[in-house]
């Protein structure tokens, strides 16, 4: 959490950046209270913790001192829309945001997002606590409220949503030869280069070709599609396939993925393929 202020006895240090270690002052071996305080765009929060010094070789100490609360990554079909705290604007939109939180313990926060159209009009998401977050997320989804918006918003983000989509199955339709086959260059063009992912791929292909295993893919389903920010999409997949080792033995795996995809131009590349989850059963 950044800034924040720490107090040891009558020593005061402000952090401003939490990514580096902060110089605090020398100290004699003992037990020592560190009182600290922070806010963010979520609340207050204090911490108040001992800690012990001891002789070290190096004359140096680390100590890690973190604020309790949870974070969540952010949900919605409109990123452009801007989030609301406690009933007031932060003037940011979804899409500025990279995560919502750390939120404070013991005070609910309630949270909506408000999307303006360019009639003049705007309106909201449903509202919602950080005490329900699922899977991780937050959501501030506009689909309900599809009639009252703008058609020319609806359509643009349907338009975007289905072209993405679209890409992503052909990506798996491509991938479960190219790993059949061992080849490659099935799936290349689908790939941003220099990527991660291309990185990823071109080794774990790479690492196919002595082996005798086989891939059956059954299932590939769509099951969100966020554009994060301008031209840069995630899409999270639910995906069924049954993997066939040298032995003949058979596992089913069950995986939810996460697809970070770039539009270049009129087509777009894939970025980063996380896994999120795996279910796996033997056959």
């Amino acid at each position: 959490m950044e800034p924040a202020t720490f107090k040891v006895d009558t020593k005061t240090v402000s952090v401003k950046d939490s990514s580096e270690p902060v110089e605090v002052s020398k100290a004699y071996p003992g037990t020592y209270t560190v009182k600290a305080e922070a806010s963010n765009l979520f609340g207050e929060f204090s911490l108040k913790e001992d800690i012990q010094v001891k002789p070290t070789k190096s004359g140096q100490s680390d100590y890690t001192l973190k604020f309790n609360g949870n974070t969540y990554a952010i949900d919605t079909d409109f990123p452009e829309a801007v989030l609301f705290v406690n009933g007031k604007s932060t003037k940011k939109t979804l899409q500025e945001l990279e995560y919502l939180g750390p939120f404070p313990e013991d005070k609910e926060v309630t949270l909506f997002a408000e999307l303006s159209q360019p009639d003049g009009k705007a309106i909201k998401s449903e509202q919602v606590t950080q005490d329900q977050g699922s899977w991780g997320s937050l959501s501030f989804i506009f689909e309900e409220n599809e009639a009252n918006l703008s058609t020319e918003l609806v359509a643009e983000s349907s338009l975007s949503n289905e072209d993405v989509n679209q890409y992503i199955l052909d990506f798996r339709e491509s991938y479960e030869q190219a790993l059949n086959t061992r080849d490659y260059s099935l799936i290349a063009s689908y790939l941003l280069s220099g990527s991660l992912a291309e990185e990823e791929l071109i080794e774990y292909i790479g690492d196919l070709q002595d082996k005798d295993y086989s891939y059956n893919f059954k299932e590939n389903t769509i099951m969100n599609t966020q554009e994060t920010e301008e031209g840069t999409f995630e899409i999270t997949t639910f995906e069924k396939f049954i993997f066939t080792n040298h032995l003949k033995e058979q596992t089913t795996y069950d995986r939810e993925k996460i697809y970070t995809i770039i539009k270049e131009g009129s087509s777009y590349k894939i970025e980063k393929i996380d896994i999120n989850e795996t279910e796996r059963n033997e056959i």
